[in-house]
């Protein structure tokens, strides 16, 4: 019968506390390679350090109190600092110890940490070095480890029109999270979609796709695929991609067939003529447009409305203003549209006009609940890295 060796996992790192260190000298005794430090999310983590001085002879820490620092270079954060508990001061050995929780807040990526020791007598506080060479800053890694996390996608739901296009808000694909194994999932919840939609990417952590410079982005071909544009016709599905490579950002351009320049009935449609924000809302969510006169809405435009019902089962329905696409029309359109007895809408959802001309779209039973606002076609895009 075959055998599986498994092996006791020793995680002590060499730290080196010396007066004479960065001095010259017999250095003959020195470790030939210096271990990063890795913690494992979800579980309890613990690792020796053991002290040495420049002839590599194990130092006595009493009398020394002994602060671990995490840190996050990137974003200028200190995640943890605390006390190292001595576990042999005699052989210059302590120990550090991260629950569970504190594993679990960190995000899977790398760091750097430092030690700082502190004479209990002089009160006086140095650095120590976690290499050889001398290096004051050690390196960290924080890995997903035994238990997978779970990542919660984001919700794609800001659009800017441009001519025939919507051009999504930004979303950050955490390079530094992903390193070189950078794989992207994006998922479209189409409804009746007929179109282009293209992922976009960029290395420039500043960039905004909507009103940037379009040449500091790029199209990106999902694995499998072999052409940047993903065609849909009259479209109702959830459709997932993948696709590798490190990026800053990722966006999204959303082509609608037939649509004309201005044309908004074919995207944001009439929530966008009305001023409304897309995306999930408590309650009550208000235009910010003024549509009290005029007419801004375009007959046979739709948009997507999603609730829970009673059995905590999400419903989506379809809100289509009366008309075949070349009338404008006033708020009254909007309004029937909404409140109509025939789109499937629960009637404690209710559209109305205020005096200031805004519109407002409540649930007038319940101010805690959660309702969504959807573009048409693509009600919703979701990424995760």
């Amino acid at each position: 019968m075959p055998k599986q060796l498994a092996y006791l996992y020793d995680n002590t790192i060499p730290i080196y506390f010396d007066s004479g260190i960065g001095t010259t000298g017999d250095r003959r005794q020195e470790k030939m390679y210096e271990r990063m430090l890795k913690f494992y999310k979800g579980i309890k983590n613990e690792v020796h350090f053991q002290f040495y001085n420049h002839d590599n002879k194990k130092v006595n820490i009493g009398d020394h109190t002994i602060k671990f620092n995490l840190l996050d270079k990137e974003n200028r954060a200190t995640k943890i600092s605390q006390d190292l508990s001595i576990a042999d001061a005699q052989k210059g050995i302590a120990k550090l110890t991260l629950t569970e929780s504190q594993t679990r807040a960190l995000t899977s990526q790398f760091y750097n940490y430092s030690l700082q020791v502190t004479d209990d007598g002089e009160g006086i506080t140095k650095l120590v070095y976690a290499g050889t060479d001398y290096d004051a800053s050690g390196t960290a890694e924080v890995l997903s480890g035994i238990y997978p996390d779970f990542v919660e996608s984001t919700v794609i739901n800001s659009y800017t029109v441009d001519g025939k296009n919507l051009k999504s808000s930004t979303v950050s694909a955490h390079p530094a999270n992903n390193s070189n194994q950078a794989i992207h999932t994006v998922q479209f919840d189409l409804d009746d979609f007929t179109g282009t939609i293209v992922i976009k990417g960029t290395l420039d952590d500043t960039a905004s796709y909507a009103t940037g410079n379009a040449e500091e982005w790029s199209s990106i071909i999902p694995d499998g695929e072999s052409d940047e544009s993903l065609d849909f016709t009259s479209a109702t599905e959830q459709k997932i991609y993948t696709f590798k490579g490190v990026y800053s950002k990722i966006a999204f351009d959303v082509l609608y067939t037939g649509a004309t320049a201005g044309d908004r009935a074919l995207g944001i449609g009439p929530l966008g003529a009305g001023g409304f924000a897309l995306g999930e809302k408590t309650g009550s969510t208000t235009g910010d447009a003024d549509v009290g006169s005029g007419q801004p809405f375009v007959g046979g435009t739709s948009f997507g409305f999603a609730y829970t019902d009673e059995h905590g089962v999400k419903q989506t329905k379809k809100v289509t203003l009366a008309g075949d696409g070349s009338t404008t029309e006033d708020f009254n359109h909007f309004l029937n549209a909404f409140n109509s007895t025939t789109n499937g809408i629960p009637q404690v959802y209710l559209a109305t006009k205020a005096s200031n001309g805004t519109l407002k779209i409540e649930n007038t039973s319940n101010s805690s609940d959660k309702f969504e606002l959807l573009l048409q076609g693509v009600n919703k895009i979701l990424y995760r890295s």
